[in-house]
């Protein structure tokens, strides 16, 4: 029931928890970075600590919230994995204990990949457009609404539940895509392919070229929105680009920040070198 949730503010059950340590130069560190847009931790390097450029270095543990102090207001951070426990951050990420006894580690890391954490972490940032650090105290006061324990280890269940079903059916889909794609290919040959058709350059078909624009990062009015902005990673393979990770706000077009392209314009991902 939705009356026996309470609202708890971050701080209460989140301590902050960075284990300073010396980089000893004859010791082999793994060093983590957190990957943006829910991405999560992953592993950096093994270095020597001979070869570490600052030697203001923490331990953190496995079963922490680290999240990166610069990125977290695009979605860099997450729950660490034990088999990461003993790995160096540097001093640009937090790290934080979680109180098992109030919260569920899973339950928190389902709910910080809502918009509304993620929105919050951007409120919670401060500086100039291009660096903006989130304000660790802001940060900690940030109330979210928690049902009991049991509650919350029933919800972790539950969408466990769903991925795993989401995970069999990409996989009958990831089926029924090679399939197409051995066979397509093929038949599109066949159709296109005939050498009495007259054959004419791309070049004298295209109308207009025009190149893709990005809004300032650091303007956040301009992005979490419902209208589609299409990036190199939303292209997959697929015929049709049809829904974008990312999204941006009509400000962002009124004030000429992107371009706007017709439908069954051709878009290509243009690679300089």
């Amino acid at each position: 029931m939705k009356s026996d949730w309470k609202n708890y503010k971050i701080g209460e059950f989140a301590k902050r928890s960075k284990i300073p340590t010396k980089v000893a130069d004859s010791i082999l560190y793994k060093r983590l970075t957190i990957r943006m847009h829910g991405l999560g931790i992953v592993l950096r390097d093994e270095i020597s600590g001979s070869l570490i450029g600052t030697k203001n270095q923490f331990f953190a543990k496995g079963g922490q919230f680290l999240l990166s102090k610069i990125d977290a207001r695009n979605g860099a951070f997450g729950i660490l994995s034990q088999d990461l426990d003993g790995a160096l951050i540097s001093n640009s990420f937090q790290a934080y204990d979680l109180d098992k006894n109030i919260i569920d580690i899973d339950y928190f890391n389902y709910f910080t990949k809502t918009h509304s954490f993620i929105d919050f972490c951007n409120k919670a940032s401060e500086g100039t457009t291009n660096r903006r650090n989130l304000d660790d105290n802001k940060f900690l006061s940030f109330e979210i609404p928690l049902p009991p324990l049991p509650e919350q280890k029933r919800i972790v269940k539950k969408i466990k539940e769903i991925e795993e079903k989401v995970k069999e059916i990409t996989k009958l889909e990831n089926y029924i895509g090679n399939a197409v794609d051995n066979i397509v290919p093929s038949a599109l040959e066949k159709i296109f392919g005939a050498s009495s058709w007259e054959k004419d350059q791309i070049g004298n078909l295209i109308e207009e070229i025009k190149t893709g624009t990005t809004p300032p990062s650091g303007e956040r009015k301009y992005y979490n929105e419902e209208i589609n902005w299409f990036t190199p990673s939303d292209f997959k393979g697929q015929m049709y680009l049809e829904n974008s990770y990312r999204k941006i706000s009509q400000l962002a077009i009124d004030d000429g920040r992107v371009k706007i392209y017709k439908v069954y314009t051709l878009s290509v991902i243009a690679s300089l070198r």
